[in-house]
């Protein structure tokens, strides 16, 4: 549950802080931090992938059952997590994302 609900937001956050300060990556404009960390809540509702884990890591069907319970309750929690947040920071929809870089000139 906490890899679905605290270490997924946290990666996505941490990941996207880490290009931003690279200069690999910019902030959109109208995106906060706070958003991005909403988005990252929401990446914690992908459970296939846990659910197939589980289902190779357990054997035993009492332990296959609770795992398979954690991974949907962590579905649940992250996605009331990210819609709240991000219910409560909205984007300003008259700011215009900035320019494109220009493209380099093509070699002939």
């Amino acid at each position: 549950m906490v890899g679905l609900v605290l270490d997924k937001p946290l990666g996505i956050l941490v990941a996207s802080w880490l290009a931003v300060r690279a200069g690999v990556g910019v902030m959109p404009t109208g995106v906060s931090w706070s958003h991005l960390l909403g988005a990252g809540a929401l990446a914690g509702i992908g459970f296939t992938v846990s659910l197939f884990v589980t289902n190779l890591a357990f054997d035993d069907a009492a332990l296959l059952q609770e795992a398979r319970l954690g991974v949907l309750a962590a579905s649940l929690i992250a996605a009331v997590a990210g819609a709240l947040l991000l219910s409560r920071r909205r984007v300003n929809a008259t700011e215009q994302p900035p320019p494109l870089p220009p493209k380099p000139a093509d070699r002939a």
